[in-house]
Formats: C-alpha cells, sequence, structure tokens
C-alpha cells in the first residue's frame, strides 16, 4: 500500500537539485505542472490515488504553478492525480487529471503536464451534517449520499435542491440549524458550497406508543398552540395523514413531520374527505360549493359548483364516499332539500364532470354510505334503499325486514354490508345487517343489557364495533364487536370510563380506537386500555389510520401519531 507522506515544494526559478530529492529516505517525486489555471481560483485541490488507493489531498496556493508529489522510490503500478480549481465561493470551476504509471527502482524525480479544462456550469459541493439521532436526508433533483453522520452531494451552482430529511424511527422528529430551519424539508438555491447541520430529536411518546408531532407553517414556526380543532383525519397510499380543520387549515403529516399546506379554505371545516390512490379530495361548500384535490404540498379546486353543468344549480350536503374513478355525495336542491345523489369524475378533462345517480323527489336522505358502484340510502319514509351503479341510470331496490322506527341515527358498512344502528330508548337499541348480496336485512340482539344507547358505529372490513353506554348516565359502557355472520362477542366495560365526551371513533377488525376526552381507547379482543397522551391536548377530536398508522387530531391543533408493530 502507498505510504502517503506527499508534499508540496513551490518551485519558482529554483533547479530541482536544490530540493533534494534524492535524500529523502529512498523517496522520489514527481514534478508537476499546471497549465490553464483560472485566474478567479485562489487555490487547487487535488486527491491522488496510487492503484486505487486514495492518498493525502493536496491544497496548492494560486501562483504555485509546479508542485511535487513525492513517492516511496520501489513503489510500482498507477498514479492518478485528480485537481479541481475552487473559486471564491469554495466551488469547482475547472478540473484535470494526470495519470503515470509507476516501476519500481526510481532514482530520479519523474515530470508530468496537469492541464485544467473549465467546468461550465461550476459544481458546488452541498454538505448535510447530522449532528444527533439517526436518519438521512434525500434531494431533489438526486445526488446526496449519506454515509454516518455526513450526506455530501455535488450539484451545478445555482441549482434550487429540496431535502427531505427521513428520521431514523417515527419516534424522532427533524430539526434544521442554518441556511434551513423549522422541522420540515428545507429548498435551498445551492449558490456557494454549503454546509447545513440536522439533528433528529426524540419525539414526546407515551409508553403505548402514541407520539407527539409537532405542525409548523411554511417558514417552519410551530403552529400546534393555534386554536384550530382538526377533523377527519385521511390517509393516503403512502401513509400521510392529511387533517382539515374548522379554522380552514390543512395539515399534510407523515411519519417525520406536520406542516400547514397553503389552504385556500375559508372559515369552515369540509363535510367530509376521503383518500383516493395518492390525492385527498375534499368537499367544501365556503366560500363556494367546490371538490377539493390536496396532493404533494397543496390544496387546489379540481371542481367547481358553479360550473355550467348538470349539476350547477346543486349543493354538496352529505360524507364523501369514492368510486374507481369519482366521488359519491348526497346534494341539496335549489329548495334546499336533500334528495339528490351525485357523482363526480375525479379526471379533470371530463367534459361533463359532475351527474346525478339519484332523485328521491320529494323524499329527505338523511344518510349514506357507498362502496364502489353499490350506494346505500337511508330516507325519512324511513326506509333503506339500495342503488347498484354498475351502469347508468343506477337500478334501485328497497331493503326488506328493518324495523319500522323513524330513523336511523347511523349507516356505514363495508364491501360486504351495509349496517344500521339506532336508538329507540328505554326499549331497544337496534343494530341491522343489510347483505349486499341481497335486500333482505337482519336484526342483530345487543347482548349485554347496559348497552342501550348507541354512541358511535364503527365498521371494518368483516366486522363493525358498537360504541354504546348506559343512556340514563355516562358511566357504564359495552364494547361490542360483530362479524359479517351476525355473530357478537362483546367486551363488557361496565363503569369502566366515560363517554360523555366521545368524539371519533376508527377500527378495522382487530383494533378499535377512540378519542373520549383527553385520553385515547384502544379496544382488542382481549380487552380495553386508555392511553393519555399528556401533550397538552384539550379533547381528542378526531381519529384515523390504515393498516399501520393511526392519527390523532386535537382541540388545540396538536397531532398525535402511532404506529402498529
Amino acid at each position: 500500500m502507498w505510504n502517503s507522506r506527499a508534499l508540496l515544494h513551490g518551485l519558482g526559478l529554483v533547479a530541482l537539485s536544490s530540493l533534494g530529492l534524492g535524500s529523502c529516505g529512498g523517496d522520489v517525486g514527481i514534478v508537476v505542472s499546471v497549465e490553464n489555471w483560472p485566474s478567479t481560483s485562489p487555490y487547487l485541490l487535488v486527491d491522488t490515488q496510487v492503484n486505487g488507493t486514495s492518498g493525502q489531498q493536496l491544497r496548492i496556493p494560486a501562483g504555485q504553478n509546479r508542485f511535487v508529489v513525492r513517492l516511496p522510490s520501489d513503489q510500482t503500478g498507477d498514479l492518478t492525480l485528480s485537481a479541481f480549481a475552487i473559486d471564491d465561493t469554495g466551488c469547482k470551476v475547472a478540473s484535470g487529471q494526470l495519470s503515470s504509471t509507476l516501476s519500481g527502482g526510481l532514482r530520479r524525480t519523474g515530470e508530468g503536464t496537469l492541464t485544467l479544462s473549465t467546468l461550465e456550469p461550476a459544481l458546488c459541493k452541498l454538505s448535510v451534517r447530522i449532528n444527533s439521532g439517526t436518519g438521512s436526508v434525500a434531494s431533489t433533483p438526486p445526488g446526496l449520499t449519506c454515509a454516518g453522520s455526513i450526506c455530501d452531494g455535488e450539484f451545478t451552482k445555482n441549482t434550487n435542491i429540496h431535502l427531505a430529511p427521513t428520521p431514523g424511527s417515527y419516534k424522532q422528529f427533524s430539526a434544521w440549524t442554518g441556511n434551513c430551519t423549522g422541522n420540515n424539508s428545507c429548498d435551498i438555491t445551492l449558490s456557494r458550497s454549503t454546509e447545513i447541520s440536522l439533528a433528529f430529536m426524540p419525539r414526546q411518546c407515551t409508553p403505548q406508543g402514541w407520539c407527539f408531532h409537532h405542525p409548523t407553517d411554511a417558514s417552519g414556526k410551530l403552529i400546534y398552540e393555534a386554536t384550530s380543532i382538526l377533523y377527519w383525519p385521511s390517509i393516503d397510499s403512502h401513509g400521510v395523514a392529511w387533517f382539515f380543520g374548522n379554522g380552514g387549515e390543512v395539515l399534510r403529516c407523515d411519519v417525520n413531520s406536520c406542516k400547514r399546506t397553503l389552504s385556500i379554505l375559508s372559515t369552515r371545516s369540509p363535510n367530509g374527505t376521503i383518500p383516493i390512490s395518492e390525492d385527498i379530495w375534499a368537499m367544501i361548500t365556503t366560500p363556494k360549493p367546490a371538490l377539493l384535490r390536496c396532493s404533494n404540498d397543496s390544496c387546489k379546486i379540481s371542481y367547481d359548483f358553479m360550473s355550467n353543468d348538470t349539476c350547477k344549480s346543486l349543493v354538496p350536503s352529505g360524507p364523501l364516499f369514492s368510486g374507481l374513478q369519482y366521488v359519491i355525495t348526497t346534494a341539496q336542491s335549489s329548495g334546499g332539500k336533500n334528495n339528490s345523489v351525485i357523482r363526480i369524475s375525479t379526471n379533470e378533462a371530463d367534459q361533463t364532470r359532475c351527474g346525478k345517480l339519484w332523485d328521491t323527489g320529494t323524499v329527505t336522505i338523511n344518510s349514506i354510505y357507498a362502496n364502489g358502484n353499490i350506494v346505500w340510502l337511508m330516507t325519512d319514509v324511513p326506509s333503506l334503499e339500495k342503488l347498484d351503479c354498475s351502469s347508468f341510470p343506477c337500478t334501485t331496490s328497497t331493503a326488506s325486514d328493518i324495523p319500522a322506527i323513524f330513523s336511523y341515527q347511523f349507516l356505514s358498512g363495508n364491501s360486504k354490508s351495509a349496517w344500521l344502528a339506532s336508538n329507540q330508548y328505554p326499549t331497544a337499541t337496534i343494530l341491522v345487517r343489510c347483505p349486499v348480496a341481497n335486500a333482505k336485512c337482519t336484526p342483530i340482539s345487543i347482548p349485554y343489557k347496559t348497552t342501550d344507547y348507541i354512541q358511535s358505529l364503527v365498521v371494518g372490513e368483516n366486522s363493525s364495533w358498537i360504541i354504546g353506554r348506559n343512556s340514563s348516565s355516562s358511566v357504564g359502557t359495552d364494547i361490542i364487536s360483530v362479524n359479517d355472520q351476525n355473530s357478537s362477542s362483546g367486551l363488557k366495560i361496565n363503569n369502566a370510563y366515560s363517554l360523555s365526551n366521545f368524539y371519533a371513533g376508527w377500527g378495522n377488525d382487530t383494533d378499535l380506537w377512540m378519542g373520549v376526552d383527553t385520553n385515547i381507547r384502544h379496544c382488542t379482543a382481549s380487552g380495553c386500555e386508555t392511553i393519555t397522551p399528556g401533550f397538552g391536548t384539550t379533547y381528542v377530536y378526531s381519529i384515523g389510520g390504515n393498516g399501520k398508522d393511526v392519527w390523532a387530531g386535537g382541540y388545540s391543533g396538536e397531532v398525535l401519531h402511532y404506529q402498529q408493530p
């Protein structure tokens, strides 16, 4: 291996013999002459290699147009010198390379010429130093490579670079210093060689794994102390959560950071939101009826109900549901009656994007649930209508065997069934399952006497959760799981906790998550536990998730995240 005792000597007009090259412990030297040195460059950086092994980097000041690289006299192989002229911004403005083959037994100095060629545009170095924690940083355009605590890359001068940090664990968040600030990604224009510092800081987390995220504005300023209630977390295909606040705010949260997007909302939150592939869709009615499309870092109006097509006179009024390439909701006619089901294409190039699937006439739609081409409607007759919209116009059928009550407070479902729930206190709590395959519905008895008041209905893909309590008191609760075969298995939790301030519930077939007062309640088949975040959230107002991540939004704009093992 090459002993990299590379020495630098200014030669000027001094004779080579005065350097004493033959009296340095058997070392010999390669004399290098530099041509085309740019006048704007105060120094050269020279990287040395012998047989692919890097040696000492040399720094040659301006005016030193000749220098010597010393080598052991018995060195053999290939010597390569790579030189870069550096300007006063630290960027490379010219480069050159000199290669020489070495044979053993050298007894005199060799010579070579290093010719520099101008780099146009210049190349600048970007270094990101990770001062604490673990993680990495990716760049757009690509070019940043991370090794240990340093991420380095070279880019053409004046390139606009987007930096996205990724903590090694979701229990950390990023904190920039220097040229970048805040907790989110960073955008810089690389006008000179630059070093940026980054730290991955530990989040506040509960023993159960719920971690507090730090929402910021575009400048990186923390905004979690705002007075915005966060509703409806929708999760896109990348696991990113979008929250919509009652003050018009939109938060985009991933496992690394939360930031407020450029929102075009006014003073009210959307009627509802849904994910379709990589986009989040939201319906708003203020300042004007419109369908909102959110992707990447911003939201925009995708469809304006004032446009000149079949939905011009309608006002969207219900929650959103997704079809294959469209969204479905209910709408009010010009008379203010909620009597229409509409479908809006997500293809913004469609000539006519909005159309009616069904019009009830004088009948009011109280609730809606849709899954693909199947739409369920609960009307004020009362009746449950099933719309099959696999072809247009939709075909309708009225579900049978529904207990005759005035209305059902809850209508939800999955791909297999629609689920109805209602309270008929003090006589009964009613749960009904209506399979997609036919219109015949089956009432299901609630197994525990204490559940005479349904607080909420949460439906997974193969089962539903009944969140119930004693109507005479906020204390005394049942959590009941019912599968698609109408089999009930309950978790009887009497006098366990209060549901007087129940705001949100979300679940799948195995887990139920609830926002209750300032706590999060988690239930599985083995029982329930109470999780107290303790991060300043007055109330847990919203909760949602996908197969891996669960997100919760608070009364004052706080965001909590749980990543299931």
